[in-house]
This record gives C-alpha cells, structure tokens and sequence, in this order.
C-alpha cells in the first residue's frame, strides 16, 4: 500500500507540473483547424469509457436524418465523417456536411483546448473503464503494451490517471459531460441533451433509430461482417475492438482487494452504488 501512495504522490505532481506542456503533433494539428470555417466541439474522453459507442450513437442519428440510413456506419466510415484523434497523425478533414463538426482526444483537459467554446466529455466508473483499458493493452502488438502482471495491477497504477484525467474535465463548466452509465439507463434522454447542446432540433424517432443501430450487438455485427472487428485497434489489433460494455462487469474481474483499493474513489465520482 506504501508503494501505492508514493507511486500517487510522484504522479500528481508530474502531472501538475506538466499538465499544460503541448505534444507537438496535437499543437500541429489544432492549427491546422484554424483554416476551416467553423469551429468543432472538443470531444473527448478517458480511453475505453465509451467514446466510441457515443460518437456511433450520435454520427449513426445524423446518418439517418441526412441519408434514412438502415446500417450502422462502419468503424471506416465513421473515422472518414470524424477523423480519429487530435494527438494521431493524421490530416484534419474538417467539417463534413450533414453532420456535427468534433474534434476528439483521450488528453486530460489543459488549457490548449481553451479555444474551444463547446464540448462534450464522456466518463465512465473507473473499475470498468481500466478493466476494459487493460484488456485492450494486452491485446496491443507487442512493441506497444505495457508490461502489468495482471488486470489488478494495471487497475491500480492506473486509477490515479483516470481520476486526474477525469477531474481535469469535469472542472469545466462550459463542456457537457455524460456519464456512461446513465447513457445506457436512459440513451434517448442523453442523446437529446448532446443533440441539442450542439445546437441541432432533436427529432425521437431518428434517435431511437440510432440507439438501435448503435447497440453494442449491431456493431460487434458490422465488424465482423465488414472485416473490421479491429475497430479503432487498427488492423494490428489482436482482438475484437468491442467487448462488452456491461456496467458493473468489474466485479468478475477484479480481486476484492482491488474494489477495496478503489473504493474511495468510486465513492468520490458517484460510484457507490456499483460497489456491492
């Protein structure tokens, strides 16, 4: 537990000391921004809590309104209408027509994204999100995967992260934030307040449209169907991108000592009900 503290400790303050250094690729592509007309909302969100799902929910209801769609868009599709991350290197494709203009990035909240006057933060419980983290560093190549003995390992040195990650958003006052659980409790009722904070006229039955196309079974079905189970994992990933997005599967992961371990800071972002 000691070492746990002091592993705390050492990263908050590199955290604190360095929160607002900018990656040159992000700097790079944030300029590269500027030469379109209009301005996209930040989106953004800690690794596996959902921004996937979310971004299908809501490019799959603009999909449907635009062109009655009947399919889900694939994981291609949907990175062509919005490019993948601010921090990849990619090239800023700009605002696509019929759709919301997003800027999405897995970085903690600094003051370079500032500039933007709307945004849309997604978390989720951190024994859920760091669960599903470590099954997809495990699945990684190789040269890209941490080395952690185990899922409670990963959990716990990574829980700091995600509490500094997700404290670093929901300090501003200005974004919406969506709690993923309560986007899978009432998706109609949280799409309608991210549909309408971006400015659009929400219309139900496109929406529940959506929720159908997005579900996690249709989309586990299009990847495997369109040969992209991959996902954002790219080609190289080992596994299927989509696992299960079952709230509380934590429980069946975890040692009990880690719940413990997590216990405080479950119960800090409104988790308690999930701890059994």
């Amino acid at each position: 537990m000691l070492n746990h503290w002091f592993h705390r400790q050492r990263v908050q303050y590199a955290f604190y000391k360095t929160k607002d250094n900018v990656n040159p690729r992000l700097a790079k592509n944030l300029a590269k921004i500027k030469k379109f007309d209009e301005e996209p909302a930040l989106f953004a969100g800690y690794i596996k809590s959902g921004n996937t799902w979310l971004r299908f929910l809501i490019f799959n209801y603009f999909n449907i309104k635009a062109c009655n769609a009947t399919e889900t868009l694939t994981y291609q599709e949907l990175n062509k209408i919005q490019h993948e991350s601010l921090g990849d290197p990619i090239e800023p494709s700009g605002p696509q027509p019929g759709f919301p203009y997003l800027a999405r990035t897995h970085r903690h909240y600094s003051s370079v994204f500032d500039r933007f006057t709307k945004g849309i933060h997604i978390y989720r419980n951190p024994l859920d999100t760091l669960v599903s983290a470590y099954h997809f560093n495990k699945n990684q190549p190789e040269s890209k995967q941490n080395s952690f003995v185990n899922v409670n390992h990963f959990v716990k040195n990574n829980l700091i992260y995600w509490e500094l990650h997700t404290r670093s958003y929901l300090n501003q006052g200005h974004l919406l934030h969506v709690r993923y659980e309560d986007s899978q409790k009432d998706p109609i009722g949280e799409l309608k307040k991210v549909i309408e904070y971006l400015g659009y006229t929400f219309e139900p039955k496109i929406a529940v449209k959506s929720i159908e196309l997005s579900s996690f079974k249709s989309i586990k079905e299009m990847g495997r169907e369109k040969n992209q189970k991959y996902g954002n994992g790219g080609p190289q990933y080992g596994a299927e991108f989509t696992r299960k997005g079952i709230i509380g599967s934590f429980h069946q992961e975890l040692e009990r000592s880690t719940i413990r371990f997590g216990f405080k800071t479950m119960n800090a972002f409104g988790y308690k009900s999930l701890l059994k």
